[in-house]
């Protein structure tokens, strides 16, 4: 039988399977040493525990069977979590012990968020981190299947966009296009492959209204994504970028204008 105590890092939602479970519910449970270890529910349990557990609760779990994970079906996952997953039984328990706080690495240890530019971001994945930069987008607001609320949004620093999930959100600060936002989280990866920014919660997020909205045309320049950089890679800056399309669309343009005439 296996037990773990940590909180948990993530969740996959309520999922109906076609075999006589019925449901299946699966988390991503981190003892924040490092290792992750998912934890499935099955039937009546993954109905009712689908609308008890949230994000960044810690649980004490024992009681369970041990599986093999098949990462077949999450490839991403493979290296992230631990190959053996546990299966909750009906004489399992769970226990809720209380809520982790991202910014607390262990109890009176404070994390040290390092302020990174949107441009290299990709290169502090799963460090707790400080981005700034303007909204250049409106926060989309949804929820998960077991009722937490998720907000989309893109960060742009004049450069380069950046996704931002906002776990846990409320409406209690006004996150408007163009305005300066700075954020904490870390960088993830989505199951399409995509990075973005997971920030835990409103108290990680901080509205500057000191500085002035950037316009429409100015978070429209925002388009390169950005990139992970090596030590010795050299970043070229989005006004050379410019520079060159605009070249390149002035000869197309030249040599379409010298065609026309001969002809």
């Amino acid at each position: 039988m296996g037990d773990i105590v940590g909180y948990i890092h993530s969740m996959e939602g309520l999922i109906p399977v076609k075999t006589f479970q019925k449901w299946v519910y699966k988390i991503i449970v981190s003892n924040i040493t490092g290792m992750k270890v998912r934890v499935t529910f099955w039937r009546d349990l993954a109905v009712d525990y689908s609308k008890k557990l949230q994000m960044c609760q810690i649980v004490e779990i024992t009681g369970c069977t041990g599986g093999e994970v098949k990462f077949q079906f999450d490839p991403e996952l493979k290296g992230v979590i631990a190959p053996m997953e546990l299966h909750v039984q009906a004489l399992s328990t769970v226990k809720i012990l209380g809520h982790f706080d991202i910014a607390t690495a262990s109890p009176g240890q404070q994390l040290t968020w390092e302020p990174v530019s949107t441009a290299d971001c990709l290169s502090f994945k799963d460090k707790p981190i400080t981005v700034s930069g303007y909204l250049k987008t409106e926060f989309i607001v949804f929820k998960t299947t077991s009722g937490i609320p998720l907000a989309h949004g893109n960060l742009a620093d004049g450069s380069y966009p950046l996704c931002i999930q906002i776990d846990g959100y409320k409406p209690v600060t006004p996150l408007e296009k163009g305005s300066f936002v700075i954020f904490n989280g870390k960088i993830e990866k989505s199951k399409p492959g995509s990075f973005f920014l997971r920030v835990d919660g409103m108290k990680n997020v901080v509205v500057d209204n000191n500085r002035p909205k950037l316009s429409l045309k100015q978070l429209k320049s925002a388009i390169y994504p950005p990139k992970k950089l090596g030590p010795e890679v050299e970043e070229v800056s989005s006004q050379k970028r410019y520079q060159e399309d605009e070249e390149k669309e002035n000869s197309y343009d030249n040599e379409g204008g010298k065609k026309m005439k001969t002809d």
